[in-house]
């Protein structure tokens, strides 16, 4: 389990998930999973922390870009306000990043979408995290 820094190199457990099944995984499934999910779509997991019991800060890479992600586990009833990103655009650790973004279990308010159009920060929402979790779930069961 990790405690927040560096990653240490582990092999990635990687089991078909669904959202349903993200809101629900216990702190060393969601670890394992964030690390698979982000080495199918081409990055490596840098850092991951804990902010709250349903948030995880997240560094990332792709080449060259170094990016910063909050992950939001919640309820797809509940709509992430501009608010929240205001919050998140000034945790101290984020500020080093080449982009922001924010990945939530749920879905995000127009006025949301609106202050991260203006503040560069990239969104996934409920929907485009169902899209990635198909390239996840193809590439488990290609292996």
């Amino acid at each position: 389990m990790l405690c927040g820094g560096e990653l240490e190199e582990r092999p990635a457990v990687q089991l078909e998930v669904n959202l349903n099944q993200i809101e629900q995984m216990s702190d060393d499934e969601l670890e394992n999973f964030l690390e698979g999910l982000f080495r199918t779509l081409g990055y490596r997991l840098e850092h991951l922390q804990y902010y709250s019991d349903n948030e995880i800060n997240l560094g990332i890479t792709k080449g060259d870009s170094h990016r910063c992600a909050q992950f939001i586990r919640s309820k797809a009833s509940i709509k992430i306000d501009y608010n929240i990103l205001i919050q998140i655009k000034n945790i101290d650790y984020f500020q080093s990043c080449d982009t922001l973004m924010v990945i939530a279990t749920s879905y995000f308010t127009q006025e949301a979408h609106k202050y991260a159009q203006e503040n560069g920060i990239e969104l996934w929402d409920r929907t485009t995290l169902k899209r990635y979790l198909l390239q996840y779930n193809q590439h488990v069961t290609d292996k």
